[in-house]
């Protein structure tokens, strides 16, 4: 019950955050196409302010997800506002794909784990291992 109870916190707090994130991508969306007669523009003396795309999210970032799912899945874009993540939604929609990852064996980390170790630590498991103290 109360893994229940955290896990509803938990995908609330990201309805909010995706909220915020996307009325502040709202706020500053603008048309496309922009200014192209003054004379700012036109001398190039001025760019920041006639550049169209200068507040346009990109790459993966959760503002470019919201952006594409607000355009293209509406459906989805209203999920994330309320239970899903914003990955997760752009997964259902097509628009990403899910690697799935193998999960590492007890064997796989410890050979990880063997190459990260120094000559001291790896000295000591094998003592360890010989005396038997290893559990």
């Amino acid at each position: 019950m109360i893994a229940t109870d955290q896990e509803k916190i938990r995908k609330g707090w990201r309805g909010v955050a995706a909220q915020q994130a996307d009325g502040a991508d709202r706020a500053s969306k603008r048309k496309a196409g922009g200014d192209r007669r003054s004379e700012a523009y036109r001398t190039k003396v001025d760019t920041q302010q006639n550049d169209v795309n200068l507040d346009q999210p990109d790459g993966n970032s959760r503002a470019t997800a919201l952006r594409r799912l607000r355009k293209d899945r509406l459906d989805l874009h209203t999920r994330v506002m309320k239970e899903l993540s914003a990955h997760a939604a752009m997964i259902e929609a097509g628009f990403r794909t899910s690697r799935p990852r193998d999960p590492l064996s007890g064997l796989s980390r410890l050979r990880r784990a063997w190459k990260r170790a120094t000559a001291e630590e790896r000295a000591t498991f094998r003592a360890e291992i010989r005396d038997g103290e290893v559990e």
